[in-house]
């Protein structure tokens, strides 16, 4: 599994050194500030796990806000590019990065809200990872989860097949499965919306189409989102964020 990382951020998405922090109106994150981070805002949390952080993107934008936060990313590459963006952003005192598996990590304490944002899908036992994403939480700490839906409707139409494979995605779930799997792992589902259309999802799906992405800046990409919302309510939406408590 790690070596497919190591291509994907080495060639499939060419990661790169960080030099500022994302926009609000950053196309590719505007999910994590419409939904995301209001959630993290309203329950404060002292202490963030962020895992599968990547090459640290929304952990140097949540650091910057004055969290403290944990990153665990199974990539080298990634997590070596990350630690060069944490030296030039200066956030060394709120951000620390590890690279390992999330089912391998230790860390002495607890935290009071883990991240696992399109990461389930990419794990051999995504049971484990929940159980270890729960052992690691405080008793009342909130995870927010996000995940590729197999219900998508560029899955009915059978075109995520290559990406799927390309990304690492091993399965994809619906609503039940999803909320079973979360609740025999311990937690108490408190919300879950789906989200992301048919229109915003191509644009990840197809690579022919990414160059779109990198043209949505500022307000174009708030008004790109409004029509993508409808074509989620017209024909189904791609992703799922879970917000769920340990018991």
């Amino acid at each position: 599994m790690s070596r497919g990382y190591e291509k994907y951020h080495q060639h499939y998405i060419r990661t790169s050194v960080q030099r500022s922090l994302i926009s609000r109106h950053n196309f590719t994150y505007i999910n994590f500030f419409r939904f995301v981070l209001p959630i993290i805002q309203r329950t404060d949390p002292a202490k963030i796990l962020d895992i599968g952080a990547g090459a640290g993107t929304l952990s140097f934008y949540l650091a910057s806000l004055g969290y403290r936060i944990v990153a665990v990313e199974v990539s080298q590459t990634a997590t070596k590019i990350a630690e060069e963006s944490l030296r030039w952003l200066k956030l060394e005192n709120n951000l620390q990065f590890l690279q390992g598996k999330i089912e391998e990590f230790k860390y002495k304490g607890s935290f009071d809200l883990v991240l696992c944002l399109e990461v389930l899908e990419h794990c051999f036992d995504d049971r484990k990872v929940l159980r270890s994403i729960h052992n690691k939480l405080r008793k009342g700490g909130i995870m927010i989860l996000s995940t590729p839906l197999r219900n998508a409707p560029l899955v009915k139409l059978g075109f995520v097949s290559k990406f799927d494979e390309e990304v690492g995605h091993l399965r994809r779930y619906d609503k039940n499965e999803i909320i079973i799997k979360l609740e025999k792992a311990g937690f108490a589902v408190k919300s879950y919306i789906e989200t992301e259309g048919i229109i915003r999802n191509s644009l990840f799906v197809f690579p022919m189409l990414g160059f779109i992405v990198k043209f949505l800046r500022s307000y174009l990409s708030d008004c790109f989102t409004v029509i993508d919302d409808l074509s989620g309510k017209l024909f189904g939406y791609s992703d799922a964020i879970i917000v769920a408590r340990k018991k």
